[in-house]
């Protein structure tokens, strides 16, 4: 299932939807979307993995956090 979170819906009601939907995974663009992302994780119960797709994104060091072109050498080392 997509869902989407727009710019303009606050920490509070992404937090929220994140939650309704039981999003596992949420793929971000840019530093500004993974920053409100990480943010709102630890509220976000069932979120395991954020995608990033700009390399440019620093990630903090999140375990649980991996650039786009890394998730998919994982599939495919997996397969």
């Amino acid at each position: 299932m997509v869902v989407p979170i727009h710019a303009t819906n606050t920490p509070k009601q992404a937090e929220y939807i994140l939650d309704e939907a039981d999003i596992g995974i949420a793929f971000v663009g840019g530093q500004e979307q993974y920053d409100r992302i990480r943010a709102i994780r630890g509220g976000a119960h069932g979120l395991r993995r954020i995608i990033v797709f700009d390399r440019a994104v620093d990630l903090f060091g999140e375990k649980n956090a991996v650039y786009f072109a890394d998730f998919l050498e994982e599939g495919r080392k997996s397969g």
